[in-house]
């Protein structure tokens, strides 16, 4: 159910947030309405495939939503629980404890294409109280309440996966008076939502450095908006952004002033100290080499040197990881602020 758009800083005009509403508002015109049931309701076939109460034909899973029933069932780990299982075993035990099973779970899928042996996919699996915000009405929220705030908007991103939807808007003018190791530095506003429970939905202030398109959060800004997915009140976040945007140009040189002073704070063995952001972001050790790869690209044994490669690295990886190194390094640079 993957689908991703990127926008290129530097080439787009306001129009962009329209546009974003149309991109979301066709994504989610594929969405079926939610369905509580209870979770003894639910089958599972032996291709992997759901049998959803109250919705026709079978239903795919994907990876989030697997890992979701597999939870729900007392299963750590679907693919070491069912390693070397026959399909038909597998359908069976699972059969067997989803019957089991107390509770009502809402139920969330999307529409396949026309063809597809499966009528739709399972996005999600989560408890009945879960309150789901439509990345349209969160789009449309941020335009309302950008309006009037800053004129010169620039749509920089959008992402949309399994996982979470992610935009950037540029706000304003590039920020010119950094060193040239920095560069131009250009404020925005970074929006993650999730509708499957992955995430909370968060707005920041976002820094890109328009000389390399690398990103972070705005060091020493708090989040602007951070809610759990309950009862969540668009007029109350719209409220927020309002007030949180209004002294941007000193949040904006606190940030770049974060970076300066990252210039000078001299890195002894850089590979430790990424391992160490790595691990305090609980994320694979894998990642190491990759983020290595790009400190070799632009070297600097500084802790500036170590951002710029995590930011770097970032870029080639999914939605979801790329915003967890940002906000990592952030937290990083932020440390000896």
């Amino acid at each position: 159910m993957s689908a991703t758009a990127a926008v290129s800083p530097g080439t787009e005009s306001r129009a962009d947030l329209a546009w974003l509403v149309d991109h979301l508002r066709e994504i989610e015109s594929r969405m079926n309405p939610d369905i509580v049931t209870p979770l003894s309701g639910v089958r599972l076939t032996a291709a992997d495939h759901v049998k959803v109460p109250g919705l026709s034909g079978d239903h795919a899973l994907t990876e989030w939503s697997r890992t979701q029933l597999a939870k729900l069932v007392g299963l750590a780990s679907w693919d070491r629980w069912f390693a070397g299982a026959e399909d038909t075993e597998r359908a069976e035990v699972m059969n067997q404890r989803l019957a089991w099973a107390t509770g009502n779970v809402r139920i969330r899928t999307v529409k396949t294409e026309t063809g597809s042996e499966v009528k739709g996919a399972v996005r999600a699996i989560v408890s009945p109280e879960y309150s789901p915000v439509s990345d349209v009405a969160l789009a449309s929220t941020i335009e309302e309440a950008l309006h009037g705030v800053e004129n010169d908007l620039r749509l920089l991103r959008t992402d949309v996966s399994d996982l979470s939807t992610t935009f950037v808007i540029a706000l304003g003018k590039p920020f010119g008076a950094a060193p040239k190791e920095v560069g131009l530095v250009h404020v925005a506003l970074l929006v993650r939502n999730s509708q499957v429970g992955f995430s909370r939905l968060i707005a920041n202030l976002y820094l890109l450095r328009l000389v390399c398109t690398n990103g972070m959060t705005c060091p020493s800004a708090a989040p602007l908006v951070r809610a759990v997915h309950r009862h969540i009140d668009l007029s109350r976040i719209r409220e927020r952004l309002s007030a949180g945007l209004r002294d941007i140009p000193a949040k904006l040189h606190r940030g770049v002033r974060v970076l300066e002073e990252s210039l000078e704070d001299r890195v002894e063995n850089v590979e430790d100290h990424v391992r160490d952001v790595l691990r305090e972001a609980r994320l694979p050790l894998k990642l190491a080499a990759p983020v290595m790869a790009s400190y070799a690209r632009e070297p600097h044994a500084s802790r500036f040197g170590v951002v710029q490669a995590l930011t770097l690295a970032a870029q080639s990886e999914s939605p979801e990881v790329r915003d967890t190194l940002e906000r990592a390094a952030t937290r990083y640079v932020e440390a000896r602020a």
